[in-house]
Order: structure tokens, then sequence, then C-alpha cells
């Protein structure tokens, strides 16, 4: 049987969304899944991962109401091959991580859902 492949592309500045992203991949690796834990920085290095990965799932901490900068980074470097569709109909899924109890978190994982629509995604 072919196992599952998750990618889980986080930015973490704190080390909070680093210890989710964690345990994520800790709790969603399965005999029937591999997990591949990637920060932003990697991602950029090795988008094949990505393009490999029947879902990605995707982390960032919420600052001023949205995703981070380096992460909102991550995102446009996806442009270079966003024409091509690569993850079209994949699975996407997203978390983030606040200090406040506000609602700034809702924009964020908005944020994630469109660039996941923008790339043909689940």
């Amino acid at each position: 049987m072919k196992k599952v492949t998750i990618a889980i592309v986080y930015h973490s500045r704190a080390g909070y969304t680093e210890r989710l992203a964690q345990l994520l991949a800790r709790e969603m690796t399965t005999l029937r899944s591999v997990v591949h834990l990637l920060n932003v920085a990697e991602a950029v290095a090795r988008p094949d991962i990505l393009h490999s990965a029947d879902t990605i799932v995707f982390g960032s901490p919420t600052y001023f109401g949205n995703v981070s900068a380096e992460f909102k980074q991550f995102m446009e470097s996806t442009g270079e091959f966003w024409y091509k569709q690569p993850w079209k109909d994949k699975l996407a899924a997203g978390f983030t991580l606040s200090s406040t109890i506000k609602g700034d978190k809702l924009n964020t994982l908005e944020s994630m859902m469109l660039f996941a629509c923008q790339h043909s995604m689940n």
C-alpha cells in the first residue's frame, strides 16, 4: 500500500509554532503516512518535497492579524511555479498561534486558505 505523504511548512520566531508543528508531525506519522517537517527556509530551498506531497499543512504565528512576514515571503516565493499548478488538488490545512485571545487568528487562517485556493488546493 502506498504511503500518504504530508508536508508541514511552518515559520516560528519564538518556538511555539515549531513545537506545534513537531507535535502535528509526530501525531500524523503512522504506518500509512510519511511526514516532512520543513521550516519556511527549507521549504523555499526544497519545493520538490512540497510538489510530491499529497497534503500540505501550513503553520504561522499570527502577528498583527496575519501570517508572519517570513511566512508571507514563503507564500510569495511560490509564484515562481504557481502557473504550473503543481499543488492542484492536493489537500491543504493550516494552523496558527497567537499570544492574544482576540479574533485576529481568523484572518491568518483565511490568508492561508486563500493562498491554498490560489494553488487550486482542496
